[in-house]
């Protein structure tokens, strides 16, 4: 496989109907990325300190892109494998100054310059 071609696929592999849940009655973002980063964890996707991250990251910065649509993510070294969870709400909650009912909970290492590649080349496409 060359260039694109690879990336497309490492970001494919970054998919799994396993790490695509749906929330009813969401109320709260740290509930949410609790709840997610659990998951995550128990899955052996990531490290402990990955949940810290995330919602520490999040009191910077809310990570709501727009669209309805927030992106979180922690600090690649305690991510042990990439993975990208989805989730999906049944109707907007706050995310900071926006809105968001579709989440992607990024477990990636962005360090790596292909995994950035490809991850950003797709997650565009599904915005358009």
């Amino acid at each position: 496989m060359t260039g694109q071609s690879a990336e497309v696929s490492e970001f494919s592999q970054m998919l799994s109907e396993e790490f695509i849940i749906f929330e009813k009655k969401a109320k709260k973002r740290k509930d949410v990325l609790k709840r997610a980063c659990q998951l995550l964890i128990n899955k052996g996707i990531v490290q402990s300190e990955f949940a810290r991250d995330v919602l520490e990251r999040e009191k910077v910065e809310a990570t709501a892109v727009g669209c309805n649509i927030a992106i979180p993510h922690g600090k690649p070294e305690h991510v042990n494998r990439c993975q990208i969870l989805v989730i999906r709400l049944d109707k907007p909650i706050e995310w900071g100054e926006r809105m968001a009912d579709m989440i992607f909970l990024l477990a990636i290492n962005f360090d790596s310059v292909n995994t950035t590649k490809a991850f950003f080349h797709d997650f565009t496409k599904l915005l358009e």
